[in-house]
């Protein structure tokens, strides 16, 4: 990982939990804001009213915080689990990541993604199932998708959905 990348995830690391707990535009916001820009180059974009940060960085964009969409570019042959929330997206070239939570239990999840994914023509390649985290692979075409899910805490399951082209 690059000196500029490291910089970059480490001021979200930053900056997220911040606006994830509602505290206003701070002076240390503006350090943190300013830092990434001149460290990185990129653009950081603050949206307060939605509590929702940006960060953009080259071809790389990461939103996080209250009010996230799935990006237009996600695949539509890869189901969004109903009734969850969309914790943070991650698009960076040809890869696209979305962090959801659901209040469904994993096992529910883990079926509907078995089933949905296939009838989107996905083919499983690889499952496998550590502690209380379950993790799918699956080709299809010139792509691959990994869907994990996991639990957060009590009654909250992530999902980590993720699409990338295959090298």
């Amino acid at each position: 990982m690059t000196n500029r990348s490291v910089i970059f995830f480490l001021a979200m690391v930053l900056v997220i939990p911040c606006f994830l707990t509602g505290c206003g535009k701070s002076p240390e916001e503006k350090a943190i804001e300013k830092f990434v820009q001149q460290k990185s180059g990129g653009k950081v974009s603050v949206d307060m009213s939605q509590g929702k940060v940006t960060v953009k960085e080259g071809n790389t964009t990461v939103t996080s915080g209250g009010n996230v969409q799935v990006p237009d570019t996600f695949p539509k042959d890869v189901p969004i689990y109903p009734k969850t929330q969309v914790l943070n997206s991650l698009t960076a070239g040809d890869m696209v990541h979305l962090t959801l939570i659901s209040q469904e239990n994993i096992e529910k999840i883990v079926a509907s993604y078995k089933e949905q994914m296939k009838q989107q023509g996905w083919k499983e390649i690889t499952s496998f199932a550590m502690g209380t985290t379950v993790t799918m692979g699956y080709d299809k075409d010139n792509r691959h998708a990994t869907v994990a899910v996991s639990e957060m805490e009590k009654g909250k399951n992530g999902i980590q959905l993720q699409v990338s082209q295959k090298k």
